[in-house]
């Protein structure tokens, strides 16, 4: 029977043996993220962290236990929200390379949202119509937040005017002479009033075609100054 069998055959079988084993070594190693896994589980299709945070420190893990694989590693996102509680930092330690880079994407056909917004509940509505909450979070400027999205759609904030915009007459001379004070500006009768919660309101500053949100210090109705 041996001598039967034709020397291609075991050529075809040695080949396809190399390519298996070569594509084994070049796979890339696979991290799955869902936002209804665990960051306790091992980022498997089966078992997906939850928090993309795990995720990256599972590749820094990798890195400095083995390597990155000659693959790299993807980190893909599946469908859902990814809230993320604090910044995502990624530096130098969480770089790959050409032959094995460290990839972030969305799963086949998912659409997943990475959002760092924080959920407002508790409003009620007010005798003129109006909703009101109050954040303890964001009491002394602790959280200060300039977008608020109801329902997918962005709403805009409290604002005067509602259309165009205040001019300042002039500036506030510097106490040398040379030029104005950067950090006040003088505002026309009734544009601004020294309100009780004067830390809370920002103004949109446009200068050196440039511009800028900043928070008002305070404010003085008879000399019309805005610090």
């Amino acid at each position: 029977m041996i001598s039967n069998c034709h020397p291609l055959h075991i050529v075809c079988s040695t080949i396809a043996l190399l390519l298996l084993a070569a594509s084994l070594c070049s796979a890339e190693l696979t991290l799955h993220v869902s936002p209804t896994g665990s960051d306790d589980a091992d980022g498997s299709a089966a078992a997906p962290f939850a928090t993309i945070h795990r995720a990256r420190d599972e590749v820094r893990a990798i890195k400095q236990r083995s390597g990155l694989p000659e693959g790299g590693i993807r980190v893909l996102l599946q469908d859902g929200l990814h809230a993320l509680s604090e910044p995502l930092t990624l530096g130098p330690e969480d770089s790959g390379s050409a032959e094995a880079p460290v990839i972030y994407a969305a799963a086949p056909d998912a659409s997943p949202i990475i959002s760092g917004g924080r959920i407002i509940s508790g409003l009620t509505r007010q005798p003129d119509g109006s909703f009101a909450t109050t954040i303890p979070e964001a009491a002394e400027r602790a959280w200060v937040f300039r977008q608020l999205f109801i329902d997918g759609r962005r709403y805009i904030h409290a604002r005067s005017p509602n259309e165009g915009q205040f001019t300042s007459p002039g500036g506030v001379p510097a106490e040398d002479g040379e030029g104005n004070m950067s950090d006040r500006f003088i505002f026309r009768p009734g544009d601004l009033q020294p309100w009780p919660n004067i830390g809370d309101v920002e103004v949109m500053l446009y200068f050196s075609w440039n511009e800028g949100n900043f928070p008002l210090q305070s404010v003085d109705a008879e000399t019309r100054t805005a610090i």
